[in-house]
């Protein structure tokens, strides 16, 4: 059987319905769970999901991602991927000693990459990083976030390329489609709005399962 893989962030990995997130809605409503929209489409097309998407992530972090799995796609599989905000980059994280993701406006994810860190001196140390982080993300992302968008566009338009030449067939979708709400899908928060997640729903998964399917199905030559 052949794989369809997903490459993307937190809407890719399916944050909120998934037990790794201790997310209430998962948690408290056992009940209502069903299926992302990632497994959705693959019991459509009948393929092996292959979920690749990172909580919070980089679109440099979905870009090495896609070249780290790309020995393992095979002709006649599917590679669904998506960018995300380009304001978040990648910073070294001392806790577990990787290079990870940094997604900026998340008072618990500054102090997860800060504290913690080998010479740095409470509060001043951390003040300091933080203050360099806060600047770097004005100055050199949002100030700039219409050329990075570009700049990582081209990125994934040259993986569409190559895809091409391997028998490889792929389909691009904007993060803009979830953080500007350009789709009509149901986030959990509409669903429980005593839970503030803005990630999509049970019915929001279906929801952008179908919009998925429908933008393949107008490209005959993914199915």
């Amino acid at each position: 059987m052949k794989n369809i893989w997903f490459f993307g962030d937190s809407f890719t990995r399916g944050d909120g319905c998934i037990a790794e997130n201790e997310s209430p809605y998962y948690d408290d409503f056992p009940n209502e769970r069903q299926k992302l929209w990632t497994t959705l489409v693959s019991e459509k097309v009948n393929m092996v999901e292959n979920n690749q998407g990172e909580s919070g992530c980089s679109s440099d972090w979905i870009i090495n991602t896609i070249v780290d799995n790309l020995y393992k796609i095979k002709r006649g599989d599917i590679v669904v991927f998506s960018d995300t905000r380009p304001t978040r980059y990648l910073i070294p994280r001392i806790q577990d000693n990787e290079i990870h993701c940094f997604s900026p406006g998340q008072e618990s994810i500054w102090d997860w990459h800060i504290k913690n860190r080998k010479g740095t001196f409470q509060p001043k140390g951390w003040e300091e990083m933080k203050k360099t982080l806060i600047d770097f993300t004005w100055f050199f992302q949002e100030d700039y976030k219409e050329l990075w968008e570009e700049y990582y566009l081209e990125r994934f338009n040259n993986f569409k390329k190559y895809f091409d030449t391997i028998g490889v067939k792929s389909y691009f979708w904007s993060y803009k489609l979830w953080y500007e709400k350009k789709l009509d899908i149901e986030l959990i928060c509409d669903d429980k709005p005593e839970i503030h997640n803005e990630h999509f729903s049970w019915k929001g998964h279906k929801q952008f399962a179908d919009y998925i399917l429908k933008e393949i199905n107008k490209n005959k030559n993914l199915l």
